[in-house]
């Protein structure tokens, strides 16, 4: 009824502050579509306030991630699911893990034992060694967010990795949870003291402590740099 007053008069922008926080999860899933739908239909201009980011990405076609009271990126949904503009947003979004360690001119080292190197072609390899000598590779064969040797974060997003068996690199299940037709899946690498945790997605249910392979794919991982 609420929405129906807001909209006879077809204002020119609407205002919502978590209008579906206190429905069931089916109904709010329900209800986000048709209010897009509606919107869109009406082509009127609407700033959505939620801390759901699935609700947040189903409605908006402009999404701001805000922190402290200020605007951390403002980009379309893939835009922030696939190239986050830093360190902050890439966390506050949840969308995989977030490694402390050194970038080195092949890879990374992320803690004791943990060492990742990147295959050639990829980019990654050839840009630190471009940068060790002091030049540059051209724009389109560098991805984003690479940088020079030195220490920083890894982000390393649910979407970059799979499970495979003859994968070199190896963890162990420690979690599970059934969520939208998938299984969020935590794998532990590295030892049980130092190592890191990283999350995907994944179609069947895993036993616990189950070693597994893991394979990478290494144009959607992100390098943030310590800022000087």
């Amino acid at each position: 009824m609420a929405l129906a007053r807001a909209i006879v008069a077809r204002p020119q922008l609407l205002l919502f502050d978590e209008p579906l926080s206190n429905l069931d999860r089916d109904l709010r899933e329900s209800l986000c579509g048709e209010i897009g739908a509606l919107l869109r239909e009406l082509g009127t201009t609407a700033v959505y306030v939620t801390h759901d980011h699935e609700e947040a990405f189903t409605l908006a076609d402009t999404v701001a991630v805000m922190r402290g009271g200020r605007i951390q990126q403002m980009a379309s949904p893939d835009a922030l699911m696939n190239d986050p503009a830093s360190l902050a947003v890439a966390e506050f979004l949840k969308l995989g893990a977030v490694a402390a360690g050194e970038r080195t001119h092949d890879g990374w080292r992320l803690g004791p034992g943990i060492a990742l190197t990147s295959p050639p072609g990829t980019g990654w390899r050839e840009h630190a060694a471009a940068a060790a000598a002091g030049s540059a590779l051209p724009h389109a064969a560098v991805p984003s967010h690479v940088h020079a040797p030195g220490p920083g974060h890894l982000f390393i997003p649910h979407s970059a990795l799979r499970p495979a068996d003859a994968a070199p690199l190896r963890g162990t299940v420690i979690s599970q949870r059934y969520r939208s037709g998938h299984y969020a899946t935590t794998v532990r690498v590295g030892p049980e003291t130092g190592g890191i945790e990283l999350a995907m997605l994944t179609h069947a249910r895993l036993p616990l402590h189950t070693p597994i392979g893991l394979e990478l794919d290494w144009t959607r991982l992100r390098w943030f740099p310590l800022a000087a």
